[in-house]
């Protein structure tokens, strides 16, 4: 992929992702003759592993005005965007594009959300840096079109249980930490609040190692989302609250199971009433107006590199990649009307001018 923005004059340096099975970040840059930078981003991963391909036989396919294949909306699509766009302004707007300070960054593990990728992109950024644009799927119904001015926040946080064992036949001797953390998920996921945009899920539980065995440890692993900090910490602090003494005891009294939380990560929220991205929705409908598009902004429950660009006060969008649907998803099923990942190949050029026109006007 380097080399096709080669052609366009871009250099390229390449970091190692935290994460040594990812592989390395790609980073582009092309000096320019003005005072203006721009920071397009993409990323390089997806989410299949070759066994749920193979047992899909999930493929690039061609049908229609679809094509289908693996991380063709997340985010190939959005990839071939930015240099599509770059190519676009190059040969309309030579002028504009030479005077450009272009930044173009591929995270090589953005499903993973590592913060790495992040903190090695604003390293390279200008100080001019005018805006952090992110060609993730953006949608498209007709002639209304939206983009992306905010996504939930996540925290991620670990349970663990020390129980006490004993023999199934005699369960009174021991505290099971199974059934501790039983106990545990409903309160916890008893936070989530749809009107405010507040998730709790418990995704994982492990624990036991035998069926004549009362569990002596249990674990879970679970997320909190929301649409912004102040909920997002107020859920963290009371999850974290049932840590200590737990509920469940030997029927003696003579021990009680102990429950410590643990904080795995946290990513803040970018909320869609940052004022520093709402001057570059008006930018994209304007330019929308031009093309006869009605353009809003919009939030996702999803996170993205969007978050941390955001976080650090670069004025941002996202959403700007083609449309298409079902993303992450290898399986096709006729019967029930299900398919695989696609990307709707008629969003392309459209998208692409909208985008170069929005950019233009940043100059």
């Amino acid at each position: 992929m380097a080399d096709r923005f080669a052609e366009l004059g871009f250099a390229a340096e390449r970091v190692q992702a935290a994460d040594p099975r990812c592989g390395q970040h790609l980073f582009l840059s092309k000096p320019g003759t003005g005072h203006v930078a721009l920071l397009l981003v993409g990323h390089l991963d997806t989410v299949y592993s070759d066994d749920e391909l193979e047992r899909h036989g999930f493929r690039w396919r061609e049908d229609g005005d679809r094509i289908f294949g693996p991380g063709t909306v997340d985010i190939k699509g959005g990839n071939a965007m930015i240099w599509l766009v770059l190519t676009a302004l190059r040969e309309a707007e030579p002028d504009f594009f030479e005077a450009v300070h272009w930044q173009v960054h591929f995270n090589a593990a953005e499903e993973l959300l590592g913060a790495d990728f992040a903190e090695t992109s604003r390293k390279r950024l200008p100080a001019a840096t005018r805006a952090a644009l992110v060609f993730e799927f953006g949608t498209a119904a007709g002639r209304e079109w939206k983009i992306l001015t905010g996504r939930k926040g996540r925290v991620r946080l670990r349970i663990r249980v020390e129980g006490r064992s004993a023999h199934a036949g005699h369960p009174e001797l021991g505290a099971s930490a199974v059934r501790q953390i039983a106990e545990l998920v409903p309160k916890i996921e008893a936070l989530t609040d749809p009107v405010r945009g507040l998730t709790a899920n418990v995704g994982v539980i492990r624990g036991g190692e035998a069926t004549n065995v009362v569990p002596h440890h249990a674990e879970a692993e679970l997320e909190i989302r929301a649409r912004d900090n102040v909920d997002l910490d107020g859920a963290m602090v009371e999850i974290q609250a049932l840590g200590g003494k737990g509920t469940v005891s030997t029927s003696a009294g003579d021990f009680t199971c102990r429950v410590h939380v643990e904080l795995v990560d946290r990513i803040d929220a970018w909320n869609s009433a940052n004022p520093a991205s709402q001057p570059l929705l008006e930018v994209w409908r304007k330019a929308g107006h031009l093309l006869g598009l009605q353009i809003d902004g919009y939030e996702r429950g999803g996170l993205s590199d969007g978050n941390f660009l955001a976080a650090a006060g670069i004025p941002t969008l996202d959403g700007l990649g083609p449309d298409g649907g079902n993303l992450h998803s290898a399986q096709r099923d006729d019967e029930a009307g299900h398919e695989p990942e696609f990307v709707r190949i008629d969003t392309f050029a459209e998208k692409a001018l909208l985008n170069a026109l929005a950019m233009r006007s940043l100059g």
